[in-house]
């Protein structure tokens, strides 16, 4: 019983990471700037995102949950709950985007309707969302969740047979051989889920090391991360407001601002998004890393000060995530972007604590799934 304890303990640093993320991730969809709150989550310009930990998380979940959990039981059971749940993701992702596209192409005037709207018939629409060819967006991330889940159980057959090398050199093949989020944000989904199956492994690993290595370690991840963040931040947020060329910013000289827009645009391909290009790969799990480190070390007080919401939305992830798709799209039909900063603070906030007051309420529990 107190090893089963101390197990779901370890556990609560996800739970918090993952409560960050969904906070950032909700943040960033908003697009209210300025409206206070982005100062801590980058408005999603940087050279990694939430959304990134997202999947990471997930991953370790599954490995954890799916994978070390239930290393006893037979792997057909474990492939119906997974397959169980990645239908019901599935009908949940295409749903919500055929439910956001019919509403789209009926308001077209209206300016807050996310572009693009699907061009093309009514039955085209229909086949290429059940074929997962197109989706409106805001809840896209539930139709990738359900495509890996349904390769999760020949992952896990693979990591009960020691073969966790195979897992990742699958992945990163298919990593290398595709372009799209669908297909390349999969490499973080399955090197979560082998972290997560080997978790306790490789916490034991850096445990046993002697304390100079450890400081040494996890300084070298505190300094790199702090100095790409400060590069990232200066290069997306900074450089695309304050150093457009013929604004007339002194920032780095006159003489210079075309050198800058040549930068950022370089940057921005260094450390594309849709490709997670490998850049941005390696600077996610430095990231990480480095986030992992400071919630553990201040997950007592992470808990006590901030657990009422960071707990709350990270283990109610799927919920919070589905809700919060619904209720953009309703804000943005009443209330257009670009409003006056007090009124984007006061948005920001009260949209997240009606997403938190939702789950506290556990409004709608029986059909969202959590």
């Amino acid at each position: 019983m107190e090893e089963i304890s101390k197990n779901k303990s370890r556990l609560v640093v996800f739970d918090l990471m993952r409560g960050y993320f969904l906070f950032v991730i909700i943040i960033d969809h908003l697009l209210r700037f300025f409206g206070f709150w982005e100062i801590f989550t980058g408005r999603g310009a940087q050279w990694v995102s939430a959304a990134e930990g997202f999947f990471f998380l997930s991953g370790i979940m599954i490995g954890i949950v799916r994978g070390r959990r239930m290393i006893r039981t037979s792997l057909i059971d474990v492939a119906k709950k997974c397959w169980r749940q990645a239908v019901t993701l599935y009908i949940w992702g295409i749903g919500l985007s055929l439910l956001f596209s019919a509403l789209a192409i009926i308001l077209m005037g209206n300016a807050g309707v996310k572009q693009p709207v699907f061009i093309g018939s009514n039955t085209e629409l229909i086949v290429q969302t059940l074929s997962l060819s197109f989706n409106y967006g805001w809840a896209d991330f539930l139709i990738y969740y359900a495509v890996y889940l349904f390769s999760t159980p020949l992952a896990i057959w693979l990591l009960r047979n020691k073969l966790w090398h195979s897992v990742l050199l699958i992945s990163l093949i298919v990593w290398m051989q595709t372009t799209t989020i669908m297909g390349s944000w999969q490499i973080l989904f399955f090197s979560g889920l082998v972290v997560g199956f080997y978790k306790d492994q490789i916490e034991d690993y850096f445990l046993e090391l002697n304390n100079v290595w450890k400081k040494s370690f996890s300084s070298a991840i505190y300094a790199l991360s702090a100095v790409t963040l400060l590069a990232s931040v200066y290069f997306t947020t900074i450089a695309e407001e304050y150093g457009k060329v013929g604004s007339g910013n002194k920032l780095l000289g006159a003489n210079l601002e075309s050198s800058r827009e040549y930068a950022v645009e370089s940057l921005r391909v260094t450390f594309d998004r849709a490709s997670l290009a490998p850049l941005r790969l390696l600077l996610f799990y430095l990231w990480f890393a480095a986030l992992y480190l400071l919630f553990r070390k201040y997950q007592a007080w992470m808990t006590k000060r901030l657990g009422w919401i960071l707990l709350t939305f990270g283990q109610n992830s799927l919920y919070v995530y589905i809700v919060h798709a619904l209720l953009i799209f309703a804000l943005n039909l009443i209330v257009p972007i670009g409003q006056h900063w007090v009124i984007n603070v006061l948005i920001n906030t009260g949209f997240v604590l009606l997403v938190w007051l939702m789950v506290r309420s556990r409004f709608l529990f029986r059909f969202i799934p959590r």
